[in-house]
């Protein structure tokens, strides 16, 4: 969909280029995250110290400067750190462990954490996600909102806006958003050229199919969104290619799960979910649904890579691990006296009907599918899933707003140094919990377990391998006994 605003301050996704999955292209962030090595890489930041007080200090590229000209300064950074500390933000959470983050000088600003909440993994994580920003813009803006959040959430920033990155705003029209190349772009300094293309061009496809078509045609040079059967496509158009050319094609970066909104009667039942967590045909949404381009599903809050679920003592875990098996799932719905009725729906004792509605994006083809097989999947088990496919923007605004039964969704979604401790807390932490119709940064299912979050709490301060794996397994316990998402 076109932005309606360029505004980074606006909860959620407000466009290409300046949504929360960062681009990079307009806004830049201090460091950029290497999926490769799992590292931070310097971009308008050159370094970062962890002190022995916990405190970070971080070098800023004394080249560094906005494209309207003016320098980039460590003022610019810790002012960008600290709107996040008095509005609701993307990165407003990283205040749970800061105490303050102050410019030393123009190239130098330091984090300070609070001293009875150190999670420097987690402040780091910080570095990729805050949004470098003109302190002479957007001190502005907040005056002239008279600092109301809403009102600054206003301005929508559409007319030039002023950033660090290698292209700016060049036209929006109704098919899409144009970039021109800013050729005065301070990152010469760090990569040590220009971009090659002078002009990007994000069209607008209504959906993944049309931009697998325009990719095959080549009318387009790169996409990214789902295309199926790329290995197909690819046999037909050699021009097609992927960063990897073996399956899966990529690197696994998260996992898509069906969260259930643990306020909606039936959903509250925990066996009610265990049962639909053994009702779907995982392989089945890997093959139609991804393309195959997915592992075998495992019901843990890490990724099954080595390096996320190496604390994990699986073998401790597994008679709790779930798989597809439908029989399984009608013996728990049978045990709580779930009774089918004369159209094959089951109907739990207080008479809650076991009928519930899953929300993926209108035109995520792979996630469309997937909720489909969901649902056919789960009518064996006597349980109705109806499908719903609501615009992007409507879509990824309710599942913030909890206005939603089931939803697809990424946890955690964005690699970081901190995984699998973020998806954990991104999951199960009360610190997200908000009211149906406020928004939520995470927990969307607003899942309540005290003692998770505790453990959550906890583990970033944890050394010992020990105690390592203590944690991890008990918290994928929890996980695993309380079912309030799905990985499928």
């Amino acid at each position: 969909a076109l932005p309606s605003t360029l505004n980074p301050l606006v909860a959620g996704e407000s466009g290409w280029p300046t949504g929360t999955s960062i681009q990079l292209l307009l806004y830049e962030t201090p460091f950029m995250m290497n999926m490769l090595t799992g590292e931070l890489e310097p971009l308008v930041c050159d370094s970062y110290t962890v002190n022995d007080d916990h405190s970070i200090t971080v070098k800023v590229n004394e080249k560094a400067h906005f494209n309207d000209g003016t320098p980039c300064t460590a003022t610019d950074i810790g002012n960008a750190y600290n709107l996040g500390a008095k509005y609701a933000l993307n990165w407003s959470d990283y205040w749970t462990n800061i105490e303050s983050v102050e410019a030393v000088d123009d190239t130098t600003f330091v984090i300070k954490q609070k001293a009875d909440a150190i999670n420097t993994p987690n402040v780091l994580d910080s570095l990729q996600i805050v949004t470098v920003l003109p302190e002479h813009i957007w001190s502005k803006v907040e005056e002239d909102a008279g600092y109301d959040i809403m009102k600054i959430r206003e301005f929508l920033n559409l007319d030039n806006p002023v950033a660090t990155g290698c292209y700016k705003i060049h036209n929006i029209t109704e098919n899409g958003v144009y970039m021109i190349r800013d050729d005065n772009y301070w990152g010469v300094e760090r990569f040590g050229k220009l971009p090659t293309p002078k002009y990007l061009a994000n069209l607008i496809y209504k959906s993944n199919d049309l931009l697998a078509v325009a990719l095959e045609n080549n009318e387009v040079d790169f996409a990214q969104a789902f295309i199926p059967a790329i290995n197909e496509m690819s046999a037909r158009n050699p021009k097609v290619g992927t960063y990897y050319s073996e399956p899966p094609y990529h690197l696994e970066g998260g996992m898509v799960t069906a969260v259930f909104n643990m306020t909606v009667p039936g959903l509250d039942n925990v066996d009610v979910r265990r049962a639909i967590a053994y009702a779907i045909n995982y392989d089945m949404v890997g093959q139609l649904a991804m393309s195959g381009y997915t592992k075998e599903v495992v019901p843990l809050l890490a990724l099954t890579n080595g390096v996320e679920d190496k604390y994990i003592d699986k073998d401790a875990l597994s008679e709790l691990f779930w798989s597809y098996d439908v029989a399984k799932a009608n013996e728990i719905l049978d045990g709580i006296g779930a009774a089918r009725g004369a159209d094959g729906i089951r109907v739990l004792p207080d008479g809650t009907r076991l009928s519930f509605t899953i929300q993926s994006g209108y035109g995520w083809t792979d996630w469309n599918a997937a909720c489909e097989v969901v649902a056919q999947s789960c009518r064996d088990a006597g349980i109705e899933i109806i499908c719903e496919m609501p615009e992007s923007a409507v879509f990824m605004s309710n599942r913030q707003t909890g206005d939603f039964e089931i939803t697809l969704n990424i946890p955690g979604e964005n690699p970081r140094p901190s995984q699998p401790w973020f998806r954990y807390r991104n999951i199960l932490s009360s610190d997200f919990l908000a009211p149906i119709g406020e928004i939520a940064f995470g927990n969307l299912g607003r899942y309540e377990n005290a003692e998770a979050s505790a453990l959550v709490d906890k583990l970033p301060n944890a050394t010992e391998e020990a105690e390592l794996i203590e944690l991890h397994t008990e918290i994928n316990r929890i996980y695993l006994e309380d079912v309030p998402l799905i990985p499928i």
